[in-house]
């Protein structure tokens, strides 16, 4: 019997690597991408084994509810992207044979605005920003998709992120990383990575 899966059709690093990822398991998982006003009619029609969310729709009026009419064995089936970071999609972020180039790339999805100091006069920086669409800004490119943020990590040459973000898939694809809030200091070594399937195998699918 197929794990049931409900993903939703909410932004976040895990989710978004997750609804690649798991069509290499289409054997195993049968998946259902919901929004997620829609979760009570979808958890009634589709009975999941499991529900994968972000913080943002646990904290929703949809999530709570749902939730306080839950037992605690459905409970334990919400799965919340907290934002950890070392699960990775090894298969996408790795080291591709591209030229590298000199430019810094910003990555702002968890920033509420530009930060000043890339700008400061002793930082003579080429600056591309990119993934956070409320940030209007003459250098914001726009959102990525993951295997464009693979090549931004393997062609530029700095990445910044705030809070370790994209930490580990900059430093698999050959980026040298900055936490914002310590540009002196680059990170060189990821966390003990494990890779976005075997997370699938080992928690999404039926025991």
């Amino acid at each position: 019997m197929n794990t049931r899966i409900i993903i939703s059709q909410s932004k976040s690093r895990l989710l978004d690597n997750l609804k690649i990822a798991i069509y290499h398991h289409q054997n195993y998982i049968d998946t259902y991408i919901v929004d997620i006003k829609e979760i009570f009619k979808a958890y009634d029609i589709i009975k999941p084994n499991k529900i994968c969310i972000t913080s943002q729709d646990y904290e929703s009026i949809e999530i709570q509810t749902l939730h306080n009419q839950m037992t605690e064995t459905e409970k334990s089936k919400i799965i919340i992207d907290d934002g950890v970071s070392h699960i990775v999609n090894t298969e996408i972020f790795r080291q591709y044979s591209v030229p590298r180039n000199e430019k810094t790339a910003v990555i702002m999805d968890n920033m509420d605005s530009v930060p000043e100091k890339l700008f400061s006069k002793d930082k003579k920086l080429s600056i591309h920003m990119f993934n956070n669409p409320k940030i209007k800004h003459t250098y914001n490119l726009g959102t990525l998709l993951e295997h464009q943020k693979a090549f931004i990590f393997a062609s530029y040459k700095n990445i910044i992120g705030k809070n370790n973000l994209y930490k580990n898939e900059s430093i698999l694809c050959g980026a040298t990383y900055f936490d914002i809030d310590n540009l002196e200091n680059p990170i060189t070594t990821t966390d003990n990575v494990l890779d976005i399937n075997d997370y699938i195998k080992k928690e999404l699918y039926v025991k």
